[in-house]
């Protein structure tokens, strides 16, 4: 803000980082707006691993979020509390057991992404986005709730056509 745009007024704090190197990679309004945010998954197929930085999917990684920009008085400042205590915890340690705090204007558009590196909004509405498949050397893959591959995975990566709600598979 300012004249010069000298003062960082933040929008939007308490994304989810990685501590490998997804992060916040695709930024795009959408057609109200809003802004469309890819948020990079924290592992390298769903589950923890060391090489991958050690860290757990969170409530908003591995996702594209959507920031209601549009609805009045806005709230884009993310805090995490525990699900178990209601305690508030911001440390992404904890990102598996923890659940966004209520009263944010901003929420998982669609979920199960490994790491979108671009968002396109077309001139009819449709979204798309890349993603990077998992590589060789960061951990298993995910097969259900409960279980994991035997090793590594790799895959290619992919263009989707994104909807709002559905889960991608990471």
């Amino acid at each position: 803000t300012g004249p010069s745009f000298a003062t960082a007024e933040p929008l939007i704090t308490g994304l989810p980082v990685s501590n490998h190197d997804h992060g916040v990679n695709a930024l795009e309004f959408d057609n109200n707006g809003d802004l469309l945010i890819g948020v990079g998954g924290n592992t390298n197929a769903g589950i923890v691993d060391c090489d991958m930085g050690g860290l757990d999917e969170s409530p908003l990684s591995a996702a594209i979020l959507r920031a209601r920009l549009s609805k009045p008085g806005f709230n884009g400042a993310i805090t995490y509390v525990e699900t178990a205590t209601g305690a508030v915890n911001m440390d992404q340690n904890y990102g598996g057991v923890v659940d966004v705090a209520p009263g944010l204007d901003v929420e998982v558009f669609a979920s199960g992404f490994r790491n979108t590196f671009d968002l396109t909004l077309t001139p009819a509405g449709r979204i798309y986005c890349t993603d990077n498949g998992p590589n060789l050397g960061f951990g298993a893959a995910s097969t259900g709730p409960d279980t994991q591959t035997v090793g590594d995975v790799e895959t290619a990566d992919s263009l989707n056509l994104i909807a709002y709600g559905n889960y991608y598979g990471h």
